[in-house]
């Protein structure tokens, strides 16, 4: 599943339990609430840390899967490429 497909499906989870005027936070902002925390905004919903988490796991399972690619030569280029643009999907 893409980043972009997982913070999507998370925000419409959102949107049916309710919270419609929440906006699921990016990674950077959340780092800031850390960083902040006691002296300004603190508020994050737990959909936020779901989605570091699931895109946490896809990105350590499209590493590995590079990294077999490289091991194994019966990989070929196009598994690669795609790995590698579903990585960059990440950032």
């Amino acid at each position: 599943m893409k980043p972009k497909i997982i913070k999507q499906d998370l925000q419409e989870r959102l949107y049916e339990e309710s919270y419609e005027d929440y906006q699921l936070k990016t990674n950077e902002e959340i780092i800031d609430i850390i960083i902040n925390f006691g002296s300004g905004e603190t508020e994050f919903h737990t959909e936020d840390i779901n989605r570091i988490i699931v895109e946490n796991q896809k990105m350590k399972k499209d590493i590995n899967e590079i990294v077999e690619c490289q091991n194994n030569p019966t990989k070929t280029l196009a598994n690669l490429n795609q790995l590698i643009n579903s990585a960059k999907e990440m950032f």
